[in-house]
């Protein structure tokens, strides 16, 4: 099976779909055992709250977007390392409650959003 190339429209499919699944993940699994992970609930709602943000702007750049600009991907690149510097500051603040799982999560999170970002960016210095 053919790999699909990864182009400046179908990486905000990925980007998209990346974020439904943050979104599912803190709002729904980590609300649900927020116990076993120590993130302050407020902090998991606004966090799943972003990715379902997120997630609406990619989508819909996938959809409907003029894509023959870089402006769009620029904003996701921005979007997502705004994302993962928002993350990192209330995994410090709220490092003593987090449990090793909570602080693990976050972390992996963390690497797949940042392997996305540095796809995205090659897309972007590839195709503009």
């Amino acid at each position: 099976m053919a790999l699909t190339v990864i182009d400046e429209k179908n990486i905000f499919l990925l980007d998209g779909l990346g974020a439904l699944v943050s979104a599912f993940s803190i709002g729904v699994l980590l609300t649900t055992f927020q116990p076993w992970i120590g993130m302050p609930l407020e902090v998991l709602y606004l966090l799943a709250a972003l990715a379902v943000g997120f997630a609406f702007y990619s989508l819909t750049r996938y959809k409907f977007a003029d894509l023959s600009r870089p402006i769009w991907l620029k904003g996701i690149i921005f979007l997502n390392l705004f994302y993962c510097g928002l993350s990192l500051f209330f995994v410090v603040s709220h490092f003593g409650a987090l449990t090793a799982l909570g602080l693990t999560y976050f972390i992996l999170e963390k690497v797949v959003v940042l392997f996305i970002v540095a796809l995205e960016w090659r897309t972007l210095s590839r195709s503009f």
